[in-house]
């Protein structure tokens, strides 16, 4: 078992460190290989052996580092800063009267892509929005930069708050 995950795990860490950067070179474009895979085997090769403590050599794939070092904390930071931005009074020249953050809800938009004709793809909403346009209200379906994904026109505020749903917390401007 021990020679059958060493084995793998050298293959992996030399298909991304020798073969995809000459590929990438005889290519001119980037061929990525896979990162953190080839020392993770090396881990698994050493912890099925005696010698544990030698699972600290699947580090010599510094992607693992890089993974919880860089890679992980970026995204914690992010989101934190996702979540605690202020909401816009203004989209897309739309002034907002009220919004609320809203999870778990979707919507399926069709977007035109070169090679076919319209493609539909699913798109999480982050927001909703109510905006005032003449004598109605519109609602708008946002996604987590506040772009607008989809703008329903309703008579009252009400009728915009009840297709959202009833046990939403709405935030007024």
């Amino acid at each position: 078992m021990f020679f059958i995950f060493l084995i793998i795990g050298l293959f992996f860490l030399f298909i991304t460190y020798v073969a995809a950067p000459i590929e990438s070179r005889i290519k001119g474009k980037f061929v990525s290989g896979f990162p953190g895979i080839g020392g993770s085997f090396i881990a698994c090769a050493f912890l099925t052996t005696p010698y544990k403590w030698l699972a600290i050599l699947g580090l010599i794939d510094w992607k693992i580092l890089w993974l919880f070092f860089k890679v992980i904390p970026d995204a914690i930071l992010s989101q934190k800063e996702i979540k605690n931005r202020p909401f816009p009074t203004k989209i897309d020249d739309e002034l907002i009267i009220m919004h609320t953050k809203y999870k778990k809800k979707y919507a399926e938009m069709l977007e035109p892509y070169k090679k076919y004709e319209n493609v539909s793809h699913v798109i999480n909403i982050c927001y909703y929005a109510v905006s005032e346009c003449d004598t109605e209200y519109a609602l708008l379906s946002l996604d987590v930069n506040f772009k607008i994904l989809k703008k329903e026109i309703f008579h009252t505020i009400g009728m915009c708050k009840d297709s959202v749903g009833k046990n939403v917390k709405w935030s007024y401007i």
